[in-house]
């Protein structure tokens, strides 16, 4: 049903939501249905809104565009049933009427509207093409529809997975997901990168996905860019939670910069900026290389875990500010680490490495434990730093070893991607314990 409105004073806003029928939202003022439909801003005076898009008779089809989160007051369309279409049409400020914006046919759309000069438009997404029931996402026109397709859809088990390296330079970034349908699909990155992610907002929640929740997998992935919102700021996601359970992060690297603005609890964080309500992560062989900045409760993993957390064969290079403390890699004593690594100086957890040992390739031997299972790679001396990916090359200790693969005292081990030195067996013992490594 049409809302009564009073003409809106001003339309300048640090945020802006399509509602409407013809959204996911509907004619809702709620925060929780708006999170659907909600635009970011690409930094140039656009603001754009990945969501699906219905078209039926009356207040059903049509949606408007508020400037908060649970208000009415923002824009509206020049005449009734007006049909939006890619070229730029106008935003009117004038509610007398309560116009609204129709698309001509159902789909899913990315719409960008330009509060400054008051104009609009809208681009029908093509869906990807599938390979068993998985969306191959190549370009950043893919990455726009899925973005749309789980945000505003009840598909909180899509799966997806990238066929080539995706770059939004010049283009806006959208997060995946939201708080109505938090994402518990997989997205297999299959070692590509997301390049120039860059998103500069007020809003909370954000990330390469702004909720992400039990069942979702996230993996072989790089993410490459910068991240600011207010708190619960993530490289691979804002916030873990809701429906108890785990998320799941594996050969994972942020390399994206992440600032958290907010003055209080900002849960800034390279990898999760936050997970509660029984939501665990359980994250291995993944990095955070990115800077950190948070006002408070600041982290390299997480700015605050779920108790029963497991972070496994990590390591972080980014420098973290408004830590917690000297809780460097994650905050809550009720999560746990496994050969993980912190080569900054900073905070108590971890094993300390200098930053040195990441481009040597001491970095990705420790990484790998006793050498029984090769997880991270590095081929020296083109990489700088080590991937969680078979394509590069294993690294190997030379010099005297003891049987854990670490030195024997007083010998120096170098790295390189061959090896001639030899682990030698473990010493049996009365305990059954080896009496050299335990």
């Amino acid at each position: 049903m049409a809302l009564a409105l009073a003409t809106a004073v001003s339309v300048s806003a640090e945020e802006y939501y399509l509602v409407g029928g013809a959204t996911d939202c509907g004619w809702n003022s709620n925060a929780w249905n708006r999170s659907a439909v909600r635009a970011y801003p690409a930094g140039d005076g656009t603001w754009t809104c990945a969501l699906k898009l219905t078209n039926a008779d009356g207040d059903n089809g049509r949606f408007k565009i508020p400037n908060s989160a649970d208000g009415w007051d923002g824009f509206w369309a020049p005449s009734q049933d007006y049909v939006l279409g890619t070229d730029w049409a106008d935003l009117s400020t004038n509610s007398d009427g309560d116009y609204k914006y129709r698309v001509a046919e159902e789909g899913y759309y990315l719409v960008t509207l330009n509060p400054d000069e008051q104009k609009i438009k809208a681009e029908k997404l093509t869906e990807p093409s599938k390979e068993g029931g998985v969306f191959l996402i190549s370009s950043t026109a893919d990455y726009y529809w899925f973005a749309a397709y789980i945000a505003t859809d009840d598909t909180k088990n899509a799966k997806a997975k990238l066929t080539a390296d995706l770059d939004f330079g010049g283009k806006v970034f959208i997060p995946l997901a939201s708080d109505k349908h938090k994402f518990k699909g997989e997205l297999n990155g299959q070692e590509h990168s997301i390049k120039n992610a860059t998103l500069n907002c007020d809003y909370s929640n954000i990330g390469l996905f702004t909720y992400i929740t039990n069942g979702a997998y996230i993996h072989d992935l790089i993410i490459e860019g910068s991240f600011t919102g207010a708190t619960k700021v993530g490289g691979v996601a804002g916030w873990a939670r809701d429906d108890g359970g785990e998320v799941t992060l594996k050969n994972v690297i942020n390399k994206a910069t992440i600032t958290g603005t907010g003055s209080a609890n900002t849960n800034a964080a390279g990898l999760i900026g936050c997970s509660e309500s029984g939501t665990k992560i359980i994250a291995t062989n993944c990095a955070n290389t990115g800077k950190v900045t948070g006002v408070t409760e600041s982290a390299a993993f997480c700015g605050w875990c779920q108790t029963g957390a497991t972070f496994t064969n990590c390591w972080n290079i980014g420098d973290i500010s408004g830590i917690d403390g000297t809780n460097q890699l994650y905050r809550n004593n009720g999560a746990s680490i496994v050969n993980c690594f912190d080569l900054t100086g900073n905070g108590n957890q971890g094993t300390k490495l200098s930053a040195a040992t990441a481009a040597t390739g001491e970095l990705c031997f420790k990484l790998n434990g006793n050498q029984s299972e090769i997880n991270w790679y590095q081929t020296l001396p083109s990489d700088e730093q080590p991937v969680p990916f078979s394509s590069h090359g294993q690294v190997y200790a030379n010099g005297e070893l003891k049987c854990d693969g670490t030195a024997k005292e007083g010998s120096v081990l170098t790295y390189s991607n061959s090896g001639s030195s030899v682990v030698p067996p473990h010493t049996d013992s009365a305990t059954g314990y080896c009496s050299v490594c335990g």
